[in-house]
């Protein structure tokens, strides 16, 4: 960044709120909502304050105090130390809600992808995703080989603030709104060097188009062939996603 804007009056510091500050920040930002703490909890987050208050802690601090409940249990209002534990946390949640298989490549596509991707892209590299079809219809066959679009807007509607949308490439696509994110997502999903090489080739292989309009195989689970009497081994589904044309045509046929 010093390289890119390399005078000193284009930046402001973002100082820590202080143990005060962030504190009458979420309880503002619960009064917002007609939510409150019992005592125990503001406890709760007045300790996990005295290790950080940073703008972005105290806002993930919020986002997860306010799904508490008077009646939870201590094993479910637990807050972590710093914000790279925060961020892991809030993946864990978003994982148990609708599946660590969907959230897991969902989000891996979205850090893989330099410039981020629209809600229509993601929608179909999930489609084009196998594992995760297989773990989605293991009750029943769909008609058409695609992810329920419901799916993802749920995964994204819980992800509140968290994902930014921004202008690329003439497009409005998805991206971590914080670099924090990125990272920590890079550390969660791309330990395993397989996976990051499939998610990089995934991608790849959709923006050349090599199925845009073709039938892509897919293999029968054992699951589906005996719930489903199905003998084949392979199937093929054309996953309905676009073609990537290279060159765009004008009018007067100019490019």
């Amino acid at each position: 960044m010093n390289k890119l804007v390399e005078h000193k009056n284009q930046y402001i510091l973002v100082p820590s709120l202080g143990h005060e500050l962030g504190l009458e920040v979420i309880q503002r930002w619960l009064k917002s909502i007609g939510r409150t703490l019992t005592n125990r909890q503001y406890e709760i987050v007045k300790k996990a304050l005295n290790h950080c208050t940073l703008p972005l802690f105290v806002k993930l601090v919020y986002a997860t105090v306010a799904r508490w409940k008077s009646y939870s249990k201590p094993q479910d209002t637990i807050l972590f130390k710093s914000v790279q534990q925060s961020v892991h946390a809030l993946f864990d949640r978003t994982e148990s809600h609708h599946g660590k298989l969907l959230v897991s490549h969902a989000l891996s596509y979205i850090t893989a992808a330099r410039s981020g991707l629209s809600d229509s892209e993601l929608e179909d590299l999930i489609s084009l995703d196998d594992k995760v079809l297989d773990d989605i219809y293991q009750y029943h066959l769909p008609p058409v080989r695609r992810i329920p679009p419901l799916l993802w807007s749920r995964i994204r509607a819980d992800l509140p603030g968290y994902l930014s949308e921004r202008a690329a490439d003439g497009v409005i696509v998805l991206n971590w709104y914080h670099e924090q994110f990125r990272s920590s997502a890079e550390e969660r999903y791309f330990k395993n060097l397989n996976h990051l090489q499939n998610t990089h080739s995934a991608i790849a292989d959709y923006f050349l188009g090599i199925w845009g309009g073709v039938a892509k195989p897919y293999q029968y689970t054992d699951l589906q062939k005996q719930r489903f009497g199905v003998i084949e081994n392979e199937g093929l589904a054309d996953r309905k996603v676009p073609k990537q044309t290279n060159i765009f045509w004008g009018k007067d046929n100019q490019v």
